[in-house]
């Protein structure tokens, strides 16, 4: 089926690569990319060992060095602040330049959502099974692997998603593009919701994000002849597994959505921060309401723990996430060694317009076309 894709909330998907002051600069309330090819044929060759030198100070700027500079840039984006010195995310783009959503991230979150319905529909010997893999003491990543090759699928030949293909979206122009500013916000030690600081240093990132109501197109296919009941005996499918992608796909990743959208309105109601925990009470609103097909998903880099785990699910009671969150570390104070505190996880992304909270990351609506 066709499927056209909506941004809610700003998303970054990135390439993985991070941008400097080498890379571009900020000017007037933007963000100058710099095409240093253009740049290098504009430049006599006695002017290249200097431009060489210049570059490797601390304090290099390309808008000091080439006034004229915006014919050297190869596209421009709004940028709320100058980065200076903090890295910026480069967001995926196809091979001329153009934001684009792969495929493979809005597969990854249905996967993640189908994961989570099917532990949370199984039967109790599956789910006690589960929970003793978490009681031994591999590392998580192997944890992490068992359980799904156990809900999913033993191995790539045998994994439910191999019935799914989910293509790249279509590029959009540059102009979809802006520059955002990232925070991490932390519980400080009076339990209070802050933007984390530890020193000097500032846990921000600048990142290239699609901003909310753009629009993708793309395409889910499933190939239902893996369902045939010779098929489904060999790959050992279930027929709740069928029915889960092929009849339940928008509802299962609707309820998951939603309990991630519930879960953190109380959170940020909680701890004072009003901005979000009324985005994602709207969202929840809207999710409720959605037509018939119609599905929101959490994508890409930012979205959170919640939204890309299930182990609020396997360990059941407050007691048994704490013992899960010893036996792996998970949110152990740094300074504290042992000390855990009670909120989990207690770090969000949140992106900032100066000092103003704005909005979370990576939120999307998919309906068919």
């Amino acid at each position: 089926m066709k499927y056209q894709l909506k941004t809610i909330t700003p998303v970054h998907i990135g390439t993985g690569e991070t941008l400097s002051q080498i890379d571009g600069f900020y000017n007037n309330g933007q963000w100058h990319r710099i095409d240093i090819d253009a740049v290098l044929a504009t430049i006599p060759e006695s002017e290249l060992n200097r431009l060489t030198i210049a570059m490797g100070q601390h304090n290099f700027q390309w808008d000091k060095y080439l006034p004229t500079s915006q014919t050297s840039t190869s596209y421009t984006l709004p940028c709320p602040q100058d980065p200076r010195e903090t890295e910026i995310r480069e967001a995926m783009k196809d091979a001329f330049g153009r934001p684009m959503i792969p495929g493979s991230s809005i597969k990854g979150a249905i996967r993640t959502a189908l994961l989570w319905d099917l532990i949370d529909g199984d039967n109790t010997e599956a789910k006690k099974e589960l929970k003793e893999q978490l009681q031994r003491r591999d590392n998580r990543s192997g944890i992490g692997q068992k359980i799904e090759q156990q809900v999913l699928g033993n191995d790539p030949n045998h994994d439910l998603m191999r019935v799914v293909q989910v293509s790249d979206t279509s590029p959009i122009p540059i102009e979809a593009l802006e520059m955002g500013v990232a925070w991490t916000v932390t519980l400080s030690r009076n339990n209070n919701l802050v933007q984390k600081r530890e020193g000097n240093r500032e846990y921000k990132t600048f990142i290239e994000q699609i901003r909310p109501e753009q629009t993708f197109d793309f395409s889910i296919k499933i190939d239902k002849s893996l369902f045939g009941q010779r098929e489904k005996r060999e790959l050992r499918y279930s027929d709740r597994q069928q029915r889960a992608l092929c009849e339940e796909l928008a509802e299962v990743c609707n309820f998951v959505a939603n309990g991630i959208a519930k879960d953190e309105a109380e959170f940020y109601d909680y701890y004072r921060l009003p901005e979000l925990a009324n985005f994602y009470e709207s969202l929840s609103n809207q999710i409720e309401n959605l037509p018939d097909g119609v599905f929101v998903l959490p994508i890409g880099w930012g979205t959170g723990y919640r939204a890309k785990t299930v182990t609020e699910l396997l360990a059941g009671d407050d007691d048994d996430l704490m013992n899960l969150r010893k036996r792996y570390g998970l949110g152990q104070s740094r300074s504290r060694r042992g000390h855990y505190h009670p909120e989990f996880p207690k770090t969000r992304r949140v992106l900032y317009d100066h000092q103003k909270p704005q909005s979370p990351l990576g939120w999307v609506q998919i309906a068919p076309v």
